[in-house]
C-alpha cells in the first residue's frame, strides 16, 4: 500500500474526541488517583478544595504500609488527620514540602524557635525554650 492510498482511507471528517477527565468539587484530579487510593478519594470528597491532593494527601500511610489504599478500613481517619495537619501547615504560611522537616522534634523546635525570634518575641538569646 502506498502513502496515497493509505491517506485516501483516512475519513473525510475528522473524529470528534472529547476530552474525558474526573473532577471533584470543579477541581480535576492531579497525579492521585482516588480509584486506586481510597483516602485520596475521602479527601477530595470532603475537603474545601476538591481534588486538590495537598489538601490531605494519605499516600504516606500507603508507602509505610499503615493503610490498605485499596480497602476502606482506616481512610477516613487517615483523611481527616492528614486535613487537620495540612491546614495547620498552612496557617504557618509554610510550604507543604518545608513542612516535612517539622516532622521531628529537631525541626519542630528550630520552627518554634525561628518563629519567636522572626516576631521579635524573645531576643536571641532567649528563644532556646524549645531546646532540652
Amino acid at each position: 500500500m502506498d502513502v496515497e492510498q493509505g491517506l485516501s482511507l483516512m475519513p473525510a471528517q475528522p473524529l470528534l474526541i472529547l476530552p474525558v477527565a474526573n473532577f471533584f468539587k470543579g477541581q480535576s484530579i492531579a497525579a492521585y488517583d482516588p480509584r486506586a487510593m481510597q483516602g485520596n478519594a475521602v479527601t477530595y470528597a470532603t475537603s474545601p478544595m476538591g481534588a486538590d491532593h495537598t489538601a490531605g494527601n494519605v499516600v504516606g500511610e500507603y508507602l509505610t504500609q499503615a493503610l490498605d489504599p485499596l480497602k476502606s478500613d482506616g481512610q477516613v481517619e487517615a483523611s481527616r488527620n492528614m486535613q487537620i495537619a495540612m491546614a495547620a501547615v498552612d496557617c504557618t504560611g509554610m510550604c507543604l514540602l518545608a513542612s516535612f522537616a517539622m516532622t521531628t522534634p529537631e525541626g519542630g523546635a528550630a520552627f518554634l524557635n525561628a518563629q519567636v525570634f522572626l516576631r521579635g518575641t524573645a531576643a536571641p538569646s532567649q528563644y532556646r525554650y524549645c531546646h532540652q
